[in-house]
């Protein structure tokens, strides 16, 4: 959306309405959906301070686009496999360009509501259908239908507002989602861009093949990043330079994680390690690297910081502080592979958001797990018992 573009309000259709029409549309065949297209304002609902109303020939315009790239991927027949990404991907920066409005008006529920069930319901269906449930009824809260954040057109068009239309048109689906449904990430234009390109560049060369997990690793160290720096104060430049490292210090730390993992000796601590946490070992073996002392000291004054945060679950959280205390003491005398583990499980200690959120009630279980393996490959007493 162009800074000079005219910023025009859209109807909104109530969410009493919503489901209503959602009921409706859902029970007719695909063919008749197309004559079921609603673009009369008249006694519509806009924001009342608006400037400018969307028109019954701009809606129609909009509809009229919209089918047109849908026709372009396979409308109305079945989607050939991989046109869905294809769709969506082009549709994010269509969208943006067709509907130049405010983040304010794109926050509105009930704006993608109307565009979607009144203005483009052929589409809409047509990229995700309302299948009936066991007892033969449609759902009346689907969410990709009403207007709610994960909406077919919403979440478009906020890809396109966010990401722009090139780097949109780029991220696969999960990767989009990656960025998007994370505030910390996503909320932020300049930010979400940053990991966008920093992303790609790792990602689109040949040589590489696990794209999605250096996104989620990565995600992960920009969040623990935060926790220390205001992303927020900086330039977009210095934004532009944090999220690179960052990219590349995940890169480097997830082929030395799968070199150390493949060269690890039957019997020794790293295999020890990995037998005994099945369930974590893809998200720990890209941590399994070998910090320089800069590293390690931030990450333990990190853990008093973070225990004080955890609020109902601090009695745990303050056990496994002490744990992580001991196994960083004697850290220069420990062998290289020791160190590995101990970097590993002190970095998952920190992720708020890891296999389980630490912020749920059971939410310290899975740390406690990472770290007791730690302290058996190790050979070492935990806190209770030493």
């Amino acid at each position: 959306m162009e800074p000079s573009a005219r910023i025009v309000s859209y109807p909104r259709l109530r969410i009493s309405e919503a489901s209503k029409r959602l009921q409706y549309l859902s029970s007719l065949e695909p063919e008749a959906l197309s004559s079921s297209i609603v673009t009369d304002t008249s006694g519509a609902t806009f924001y009342p301070m608006s400037t400018a109303r969307a028109s019954k020939a701009e809606l129609e315009s909009i509809h009229d686009s919209v089918l047109q790239l849908a026709i372009a991927h396979g409308f109305p027949s079945a989607r050939p496999r991989g046109s869905s990404l294809q769709f969506d991907q082009q549709l994010a920066g269509l969208l943006v360009d067709l509907l130049p409005m405010l983040p304010a008006e794109a926050a509105d529920e009930g704006v993608w509501s109307f565009l979607t069930l009144n203005v483009c319901p052929d589409v809409a269906f047509w990229r995700f259908p309302n299948a009936r449930s066991d007892d033969g009824s449609f759902r009346t809260d689907y969410e990709r239908l009403l207007g709610r954040p994960r909406n077919v057109l919403r979440r478009s068009w906020w890809r396109g507002y966010i990401l722009g239309a090139d780097l949109s048109g780029r991220l696969l689906e999960d990767e989009s989602v990656g960025i998007m449904e994370r505030p910390s990430l996503g909320g932020d234009p300049t930010l979400a861009r940053s990991i966008a390109r920093a992303h790609l560049a790792y990602a689109e060369r040949r040589d590489f093949g696990r794209r999605q997990d250096l996104l989620r690793e990565s995600a992960k160290r920009l969040r623990r990043r935060f926790a220390v720096v205001s992303v927020h104060s900086l330039q977009p430049n210095q934004v532009d330079t944090l999220v690179r490292d960052v990219f590349a210090e995940t890169f480097s730390a997830m082929n030395e994680g799968c070199a150390t993992a493949s060269s690890s000796s039957a019997g020794g601590a790293m295999d020890v390690f990995q037998k005994l946490i099945p369930g974590f070992w893809e998200c720990l073996r890209a941590e399994l690297v070998v910090p320089d002392q800069a590293e390690i000291d931030r990450l333990r004054a990190s853990v008093p910081t973070y225990v004080e945060s955890l609020g109902s679950n601090r009695e745990s959280a303050m056990r496994l502080g002490e744990d992580l205390g001991l196994l960083h003491s004697g850290w220069e005398s420990r062998a290289e592979e020791a160190q590995r583990i101990v970097r590993a499980v002190t970095v998952y200690f920190l992720d708020t958001e890891d296999n389980v959120p630490d912020y749920y009630l059971s939410g310290l279980k899975d740390d406690d797990h990472v770290i007791a393996a730690a302290f058996t490959a190790l050979g070492l007493a935990r806190a209770e018992s030493a």
